[in-house]
């Protein structure tokens, strides 16, 4: 696997993706790990999961995953899953000892616009600032990492040192974690770096594509974000 390729792994945990973790009792007793790639969205965003299908499959290689349907109180999904012995050290790089995922420099090393694109179409989202007669005066792109200030602060400085985007973090009282603010200038930023890589039905999460449903996003709580 190139260092491409592990970015875009990378990029999909980053976001809605998961690897969970496997073990399995062998008749001597022992005990092995392993783990499994999962991907899962609403039916909605059912062409995105096929294009994430795409580019995993090229990667992974074998027989090509099957897409389920599952139906909770939250409404359908799609999904898919595989083992692999390459999944392990995306472990190492993405998951704390206790199974929690988390932001480090050696992961955010690893990313190229691509994967960044791949994680902003999974936890990005756009925020207006409006005037008094309703016309926009701001405009912010999101990125709903709901980590720790120390993470955000890691991710912060990724973005300014690396591609020269300076953002903000914010807390989410609710989950007492913390997202990340781009303002309109340095989100014009943002953009320019992922639009060539967002898929045409994502591309209302960009401000340029999507100016008009921005306009009903009149609070700043994260939950009226647009993701």
């Amino acid at each position: 696997m190139n260092k491409n390729d592990r970015s875009l792994l990378l990029g999909m945990l980053l976001g809605d993706g998961c690897l969970k973790t496997k073990r399995h009792t062998k008749q001597d007793g022992t005990e092995s790990v392993y783990y499994e790639y999962v991907l899962c969205h609403s039916i909605k965003q059912k062409e995105y999961l096929l294009h994430k299908l795409g580019i995993f499959h090229r990667i992974v290689g074998g027989k090509r995953p099957n897409i389920s349907y599952e139906k909770s109180r939250l409404g359908e999904s799609v999904r898919f899953s595989r083992c692999h012995k390459s999944f392990r050290i995306l472990h190492k790089y993405l998951y704390s000892n206790n199974d929690k995922k988390f932001f480090t420099q050696r992961v955010l090393d690893y990313l190229t616009p691509e994967s960044i694109a791949i994680w902003y179409m999974d936890d990005g989202g756009v925020k207006a600032s409006l005037r008094p007669d309703g016309t926009v005066s701001s405009c912010q792109m999101v990125l709903s990492t709901y980590c720790t200030e120390q993470q955000a602060d890691l991710i912060l400085n990724y973005f300014q040192n690396k591609w020269g985007i300076l953002g903000l973090r914010k807390l989410h009282k609710k989950s007492n974690s913390w997202y990340l603010v781009f303002n309109t200038k340095e989100g014009k930023k943002l953009e320019a770096l992922i639009e060539p890589f967002i898929i045409p039905t994502m591309m209302y999460k960009l401000p340029s594509h999507r100016i008009t449903r921005v306009l009903d996003t009149q609070t700043d709580s994260v939950g009226d974000d647009i993701v």
